[in-house]
């Protein structure tokens, strides 16, 4: 007989990819062409998070090799000048919502609750 607690356990996978359809519904499309298309008005930081979660999606499904993303590459996917790309990257890594790989940053799985969370509140950067 399964014990109840085992109700309470879920793969990361699963985890995973419930958390990014939460946070992503309604706010970006990924096109056939593999451009991420930013729906609505976010502040940057927010752009930049959404860009670098689309680009997980990507690579999750396997349309793409890598997630890394860099200032340069956000600044000419989402518009932002690339002074602030840079400032905010550095910002969210200290939030611990991106991290360093290499020279270009990913959005860790493990700081996933934590976004979402992020985005259902105010958003102000603390």
């Amino acid at each position: 007989m399964p014990d109840e607690l085992d109700k309470l356990f879920i793969s990361n996978e699963e985890l995973n990819k419930g958390v990014l359809f939460e946070i992503l519904d309604n706010k970006i499309k990924i096109t056939d062409e593999k451009d991420i298309l930013i729906i609505g008005n976010f502040q940057p930081i927010k752009k930049i998070i959404l860009y670098g979660l689309a680009k997980k999606v990507m690579f999750l499904k396997k349309i793409i090799n890598e997630e890394n993303i860099g200032p340069k590459e956000v600044s000419e996917k989402t518009g932002l000048p690339e002074g602030t790309s840079k400032v905010y990257v550095r910002k969210l890594e200290g939030m611990g919502f991106l991290m360093r790989k290499g020279n270009k940053y990913v959005v860790p799985n493990f700081a996933l609750i934590k976004i979402k969370e992020y985005f259902e509140e105010d958003g102000k950067i603390k």
